[in-house]
């Protein structure tokens, strides 16, 4: 896969997705599959924490969270199915809190270079995007960064939190967390201990 298809794979998983959130609640339909299953594996795994092992990576599911069906191009999608959002907004129209791991790759192109290249094209997206708290970290002796981002999509304030790892090679996992604004302060710490599991493989 191209570079550049990656990239908006991962613009359509950390803003487009948003967008799909709002158009299909004009539509009275939840953008999130769901769809009710009672068998005791399923509530077992909702009921309590657990490790999701993927393709090359693991990386904690927290209670309450489901995984749904991952658009194509896209690792693993989970979405905090029993959250109390409170923008009243976002709570019409069924949005909870999610996030998405996205393989891509620093072939050919630098940190920087990358770094810019995705703020450039989720700006494309969603303008008036703000970016702040770009920090340098280390998980699971892995070099990884982060950065934050503010955008408004229909009157309702999203935040959204990108974590970078690198992996072997030019390998690079994308974990993109979206909440409200409302909800950051109780969602922050809760993507910080998901990304703090991620485990390359």
């Amino acid at each position: 896969m191209k570079k550049t298809e990656k990239i908006i794979i991962i613009v359509i998983v950390t803003v487009i997705l948003l967008v799909v959130v709002l158009f299909l609640a004009k539509k009275q339909k939840s953008p999130f599959s769901m769809e009710e299953n009672n068998s005791s594996a399923t509530l077992n795994q909702e009921l309590q924490d657990r490790d999701f092992l993927g393709d090359g990576f693991s990386v904690k599911i927290p209670k309450g969270w489901k995984e749904q069906v991952a658009p194509t191009g896209v690792s693993l999608m989970t979405v905090d199915v029993t959250s109390l959002v409170n923008d009243q907004r976002a709570k019409q129209i069924n949005f909870h809190p999610y996030y998405t791991v996205v393989l891509d790759s620093l072939v050919n192109t630098t940190r920087e270079e990358y770094i810019a290249n995705i703020k450039r094209d989720i700006a494309l997206v969603a303008p008036g995007i703000v970016f702040s708290n770009e920090n340098d970290l280390e998980i699971n002796a892995n070099e990884a960064w982060a950065m934050e981002g503010n955008v408004t999509q229909k009157e309702i304030e999203f935040k959204l939190l990108m974590v970078f790892i690198k992996g072997g090679d030019n390998d690079l996992w994308v974990l993109s967390f979206n909440t409200t604004k409302a909800d950051w302060d109780r969602d922050s710490d809760v993507f910080t201990e998901i990304a703090q599991s991620f485990l390359v493989r």
